[in-house]
């Protein structure tokens, strides 16, 4: 993967990346943009566009009353300002003579004007008070009663922030990640007619409503940006779901035409990553929530949350392009929303930062629910995949057949007058990352026979000077449930054998078709080997490391999330944490140990490898609990009748390891010799 370009979109009226306070060395505005440094004022006459107004303490989280101050760097200029989260006016608001005192979570909006001269752009900044989170328990007076058909919920269940134990732990959960502000006027959210919010179902520029957003980071710094707002999603679009996603554009007629990387914050990474590299600048940014498994919208206790922050990631630490993304707590004007997570959007832009030229040059295509779950293109054309689906409707046995779609010769030399179709090292590890997940919605969505296409990203450069289509994970959520799913293939999803053409072609049926070739065979069994053994991104330790990296991620702000949402469904009792931790526990002990060489049998059984399977249990000795207590969820047990102990390794138990696991992972339990206290076994198929 090439490193990301860089690109310099910060546009005037870009909100302040790095703000510091009042200073005896004055203030000096830079590009007009908002961004502030030290140094004297420059004595210039004053612009025909007065600079937006100076916030004297920066936007964020606050634990003492203050006294903001603001300012204007044009001669004469005056301020008009509001602190309810409307956008000040003439009429609206009222102009700024002394300080502010800011003591609650607040939205202050503020701009600068000149007689004679238009008005600055509109400057927000907002405060909040962890405080106010205990008393937002019920509807605000100036919030609407009704959003269309959805549910409405908007208080934090006192059960949690004022009981213990999680009273005590409500605070860390702010802390633990960063915070996203939305100011948005409510009617654009909430108005029968024509609030983003209450037409979930509605799409498309015609329902996308100007917004604000602030980006707070717990490790110090922020970014701000005005943007366009919608709703995303296909299944979470339902009205009945209380917590809906949203998506971000950023656009020049808004004031940024990119949210530009804060210069600041280089040492963690926007996305808290840092390898593989994220790009520096987004013109669009997803703010998702979990759906399947969700609290708010099915009320599911046992929803894992990082399914899909996994999938991503794994894609990542295999060496591919695929969606960063960041945990994070939403904010709708002040109001807690609950946990969501901005992530990357692999569009034409998207792949343009990551392998070079304009976004332009790019064929993007993904599935549309609302087109009968076709493949259709987001940006370009589908010329280069229709050409695609022809090849592997002919097959690929040949050599030549093969080699052509990756525009060469079969002995490896560029082909004249041709481009590569198919990066096919990526569709590859793109197909082991769906089998090891067991991803049951994407990119077939039910059967791999009788299926459709769902759920992935396909970019080409046209010009073929990246290599062909390569493929992006997107929404796994209906991952990591079930240890035995088999997504090895064959699949018939895009054959013309069922009637589809290429709007139905998917990567599954790439991979069946290729199968016919030695080549790709070989190739196959390359990324086996680098993948799922020594210390390969798919080996059991490995997963269960970035796993556990995401659990930490989000334990510690969960608590704020079953304030918020862990009653959309409960009266008498809420969805905790503790629920939550349960099922990752079941996970972790259950599927996470052993789905590697599940996988490489089920691989084995298609004919895909035929090397070694490293056997997870092979001989077990079951001793009684009076020897050795029995390990479950991270706390010792006396209360479990047997501990598993590897004969391998005398010194370890098998955490989790119960009989029911044992039947579905296909052994049998054949009794060998007692051995007086304890029993030995051996476990066979």
């Amino acid at each position: 993967m090439t490193p990301p370009r860089s690109k310099d979109r910060f546009g005037c009226g870009f909100a302040a990346l790095i703000h510091r306070p009042f200073s005896s060395h004055g203030l000096r505005w830079v590009a007009a943009a908002g961004l502030i440094a030290s140094g004297p004022l420059p004595s210039r006459a004053a612009p025909a566009l007065p600079a937006p107004p100076v916030f004297g303490t920066v936007r964020g989280w606050k634990t003492t009353p203050l006294q903001l101050e603001l300012q204007s760097p044009t001669p004469r200029a005056t301020i008009r300002f509001t602190t309810d989260g409307t956008p000040p006016s003439a009429t609206r608001g009222q102009s700024y003579t002394r300080p502010i005192r800011i003591d609650q979570t607040t939205v202050v909006r503020a701009y600068a004007e000149v007689a004679g001269a238009p008005a600055s752009a509109l400057v927000t900044h907002t405060y909040l008070f962890q405080e106010d989170l205990r008393r937002q328990i019920q509807r605000p007076d100036d919030w609407p009663a009704s959003w269309g058909s959805n549910r409405v919920d908007y208080g934090l269940d006192p059960r949690i922030t004022e009981r213990p134990p999680w009273r005590e732990q409500f605070p860390a959960a702010f802390r633990a990640l960063p915070s996203v502000a939305l100011t948005v006027a409510l009617p654009d959210l909430f108005d029968t007619a024509l609030g983003i919010y209450a037409n979930p179902r509605k799409d498309g520029r015609t329902w996308e409503r100007p917004v604000h957003a602030e980006f707070l980071f717990p490790e110090g710094g922020h970014v701000a940006a005005p943007a366009g707002l919608r709703i995303r999603g296909g299944f979470s679009r339902d009205p009945t779901n209380p917590k809906h996603s949203f998506r971000l554009f950023f656009r020049r007629e808004y004031g940024a035409p990119a949210l530009q990387f804060p210069p600041g914050l280089e040492a963690f990474g926007f996305f808290g990553r840092t390898v593989p590299p994220a790009v520096r600048e987004f013109d669009r940014l997803d703010l998702r929530t979990v759906q399947d498994g969700s609290w708010a919208f099915l009320g599911d206790p046992y929803g894992l949350w990082f399914n899909d922050s996994f999938a991503r990631d794994t894609q990542l630490d295999m060496g591919q392009p695929g969606e960063h993304g960041r945990w994070c707590h939403l904010f709708l004007n002040g109001l807690y929303w609950g946990l969501y997570e901005w992530v990357e959007r692999p569009d034409a832009h998207f792949a343009a930062d990551y392998f070079g030229g304009a976004d332009e040059d790019y064929d993007v295509l993904k599935v549309d629910p609302d087109a009968g779950y076709k493949v259709v293109p987001t940006d370009g054309d589908p010329r280069a995949w229709n050409e695609l689906w022809r090849a592997a409707t002919n097959g690929f046995a040949h050599a030549t057949d093969y080699h052509r779609i990756l525009g060469q010769r079969p002995d490896g030399s560029p082909l004249p007058d041709s481009s590569p179709l198919l990066e096919v090292t990526n569709l590859v590890d793109y197909i082991l990352l769906t089998a090891w997940t067991g991803n049951i919605d994407g990119p077939v969505y039910g059967s791999l026979t009788n299926g459709v296409p769902n759920n992935f990203f396909a970019f080409r450069r046209r010009d073929g000077t990246a290599g062909g289509f390569r493929f992006v994970a997107h929404d796994s959520e209906l991952t990591l449930k079930d240890l035995q799913t088999d997504r090895t293939g064959p699949s018939t999803v895009g054959s013309p054998e069922r009637g589809d053409g290429p709007d139905q072609l998917t990567p599954h049926y790439l991979w069946t078709r290729l199968g016919e070739n030695e080549d790709f065979r070989r190739l196959v069994s390359a990324r086996i080997q680098k993948h799922f053994f020594d210390s390969g991104a798919l080996t059991a330790t490995a997963a269960r490391a970035r796993a556990l990296a995401r659990i930490s991620e989000l334990e510690p702000a969960l608590v704020a999330e079953s304030a918020r949402w862990g009653d959309a469904h409960r009266t008498d009792t809420l969805i905790t944490p503790d629920d939550w931790r349960q099922a990752v526990d079941g996970v972790l002990a259950d599927f996470f140990p052993w789905r590697t060489e599940v996988v490489l049998r089920q691989l084995a059984a298609q004919g895909w490898w035929s090397g070694p399977i490293p056997t997870t249990l092979s001989l077990t000795r079951l001793t009684p609990s009076l020897d050795l207590r029995w390990f479950k969820h991270g706390a010792e047990s006396t209360n479990h009748p047997w501990s598993l102990q590897s004969s391998r390794d005398a010194g370890r138990s098998w955490a989790g390891v119960t009989n029911r696991i044992l039947d579905r992972y296909g052994f049998n339990l054949v009794k060998v010799r007692p051995t007086g206290e304890s029993v030995l076994y051996r476990l066979v198929r």
